[in-house]
C-alpha cells in the first residue's frame, strides 16, 4: 500500500492488486491492475494504534494492580505492579491459571466470585490471598467488571 495523487491532486492511501491473464482474443499475456482507495482502512488502522497505545500508557502507569483476565480462570494482561506485589515476572504470571495462586482457603471463595462475573454480575469488593513467589500469602482487594468472558480488574494489595 501506498499514497498516490488522485485528480486534483489528493493524497489517498491505495491497495494495488495485479494478476498475469492472458488475452482472449489473441492470446497475449496481459497484466490486469485493480486499484483501490484504503485511505479510511488506514485511518482506522492508525486510530486504533493510537488509542491502544493511550490505553498501555495508562494501564502500565497505574499504581493498583490492574488485571485482564477470562472467566475460565486466566490473567491474560496484568501491569507491572503485579510483579512488586507478588514478585513473578509478568512472563510468569500472563496466561497462567491464576487459581494456582489463590491460597486454599480462599478457593471457593473465588470460583464464587467467578461465577458471579461469569454470569455478567460487578464484583466491587471482594479479598481473597495470593501465594507470593517467595511462598507467603498476600492478600489481594479486588474491584471486578465483566464483560462477556473477559474480566477487567482493579486490585490493590492490603497485606499491610
Amino acid at each position: 500500500m501506498q499514497a498516490k495523487l488522485r485528480s486534483g491532486h489528493t493524497m489517498f492511501w491505495a491497495q494495488i492488486e495485479a494478476r498475469l491473464d492472458t488475452q482472449a482474443a489473441s492470446g497475449k499475456p496481459v497484466c490486469r491492475l485493480i486499484l483501490s482507495d484504503v485511505s479510511e482502512r488506514v485511518r482506522n488502522e492508525q486510530d486504533y494504534r493510537a488509542q491502544n497505545e493511550e490505553i498501555s500508557k495508562f494501564f502500565e502507569s497505574s499504581l493498583d494492580l490492574l488485571c485482564i483476565a477470562s472467566t475460565d480462570g486466566y490473567f491474560l494482561k496484568l501491569n507491572r505492579e503485579w510483579e512488586k506485589a507478588l514478585g513473578y515476572q509478568l512472563a510468569d504470571l500472563e496466561h497462567k491459571r491464576f487459581l494456582d495462586l489463590v491460597h486454599p482457603e480462599d478457593f471457593a471463595a473465588t470460583i464464587e466470585q467467578l461465577t458471579h462475573l461469569g454470569q455478567g454480575d460487578e464484583v466491587l469488593s471482594f479479598t481473597n490471598r495470593y501465594r507470593h513467589k517467595d511462598g507467603s500469602y498476600r492478600w489481594i482487594e479486588w474491584r471486578s467488571i465483566p464483560a462477556g468472558k473477559t474480566i477487567y480488574a482493579a486490585a490493590r494489595d492490603i497485606t499491610e
